[in-house]
């Protein structure tokens, strides 16, 4: 090789370096795959609609269009009862007005501390699961139509004839929130940072409590708090589960979620519902309503449309919102309290153990019904509405969680 070569041989070298250089500082991984992504997304979402399929006589899901949309639920405070709405507009952590406020109460300070450090949790959420009676709770959300920035939530149930409460909160930080009692929740495996909603509200869900004849020895005689998400606080997706193309540039974060368990949105069908109530009259117990899964899509099959087929989705739009189908649903024993009532009974658990333990060796305690979505990135504003058309881009394998 002569010098000449040898030096050419360097020069493209050190080109080569610096082009991956280059690029691992303008696109570093995480970047590099977030868009990968999204040009993934675009071009299923472009070949779907670019293409009419046949339905096949042997594997009906090659028909992209599913069903409409039957239900449209928000649920204002999680773990009371559903509000149904005709459509709603999506914002940054899911559905508008979907799980911003919740109830706590306060955790006990272990013996051998005198105080709480800072950062540590002081209060933890509150469900059916400990209280059923939470389901009788009704919310009433009233719009300001002079100014946007606030809304009224109007709380009641037949527990308390007579009684209601309500409150009122901005959509922007304000010097009132800044006046506000503020707590380090544990929601789950998270700490979120949490408002006060006022002693009116606390007392009035004390006496909710009260009134619940489930309620455990451990939650009676002390303090409940409503509270909402702060506005400064952000939670996000899991990690595992969130699809490159739902991150948010330009610093590809995941996207944020309100008070919810872990995933913004839950979809539901009537078809697999069907399945699951005609196993249930099979063992001689009542149907259950879908209310019992407390999802915030419920869609209403094509007659292609099989029983549980949902846990196939991947991609799915519902009249050009995107969404991504990304873990099936594990069902606890709130799926068995009426949601009207509060009362609790075996189903639908009791069934599901028979033909929804889907991850038996992983999971073998855990039984599936609906499935978590998360909005792609750029869904934000966008509304949907009963009577959408639900249609499959993109199918594949379900997924159960097992390597969370």
């Amino acid at each position: 090789m002569t010098e000449g070569d040898d030096q050419s041989l360097r020069i493209l070298m050190l080109t080569v370096v610096v082009i991956l250089l280059t690029t691992w500082i303008l696109f570093p991984p995480r970047r590099l795959r977030t868009l990968i992504g999204r040009l993934y997304l675009h071009n299923v979402i472009s070949s779907r609609a670019a293409t009419t399929t046949t339905p096949s006589t042997t594997n009906n899901n090659d028909d992209k269009l599913r069903g409409t949309v039957s239900g449209l639920f928000v649920y204002p405070v999680k773990s009371l009862r559903a509000v149904e709405v005709a459509s709603v507009q999506l914002d940054s952590k899911g559905f508008q007005d979907d799980r911003r406020y919740m109830l706590i109460t306060p955790l006990p300070l272990p013996i051998w501390k005198t105080s709480f450090a800072d950062g540590e949790p002081t209060h933890r959420f509150l469900t059916q699961r400990q209280s059923p009676r939470m389901a009788t709770v009704t919310t009433k959300i009233v719009k300001n139509t002079t100014d946007d920035r606030h809304t009224s939530i109007e709380f009641s149930t037949h527990l308390l004839p007579g009684e209601t409460v309500t409150v009122v909160s901005t959509k922007t930080p304000t010097i009132d929130s800044d006046t506000r009692e503020v707590y380090l929740a544990k929601l789950w495996d998270d700490v979120v940072r949490v408002e006060d909603m006022g002693n009116e509200a606390s007392a009035f869900f004390r006496k909710v409590m009260d009134a619940d004849d489930m309620l455990p020895d451990e939650l009676k005689d002390i303090p409940v708090r409503l509270v909402r998400q702060s506005l400064v606080d952000r939670r996000a997706t899991i990690e595992t589960f969130t699809p490159p193309s739902a991150r948010l540039l330009p610093n590809c974060e995941n996207p944020p979620i309100s008070l919810v368990d872990g995933f913004p949105i839950l979809i539901a069908t009537e078809a697999s519902l069907a399945e699951l109530n005609r196993r249930i009259k099979a063992n001689n117990h009542q149907e259950i309503p879908m209310s019992r899964f407390r999802p915030n899509i419920v869609v209403k099959g094509s007659a292609a449309m099989e029983p549980f087929e949902e846990d196939r989705w991947k991609v799915i739009s519902i009249d050009g919102v995107i969404f991504h189908i990304v873990k099936g649903c594990p069902r606890c024993k709130q799926s068995c309290t009426d949601q009207i009532n509060g009362n609790v009974s075996e189903e639908p658990l009791l069934t599901l153990r028979e033909f929804r333990v889907m991850s038996p060796r992983k999971q073998p305690d855990a039984v599936f019904f609906a499935q978590n979505a998360i909005a792609a990135a750029g869904m934000e504003g966008k509304t949907i509405s009963v009577g959408a058309h639900v249609q499959v881009l993109q199918w594949g394998g379900p997924e159960w969680g097992d390597e969370q």
